[in-house]
């Protein structure tokens, strides 16, 4: 007998924030490129745990025989 079978994959999200200071706003809003090239290494360590969450799922199916 043949089974139907359905896997979901979920997205696990993790979300970081990290503060900003005025110059550094100002800067991402002008141009992120450049935002990137000048503080880019200074937020990777500046990011700070917020929350997680699940994302949107996608299904799969496929038969398995018996």
């Amino acid at each position: 007998m043949a089974k139907l079978v359905k896997m979901e994959y979920i997205n696990d999200i993790n979300v970081y924030k990290c503060e900003l200071t005025d110059e550094m706003l100002a800067l991402w809003n002008e141009d992120q490129d450049a935002f990137w090239d000048k503080y880019g290494e200074e937020i990777e360590e500046m990011w700070e745990f917020s929350h997680d969450k699940v994302g949107d799922p996608n299904e799969e199916y496929y038969l398995e025989e018996e």
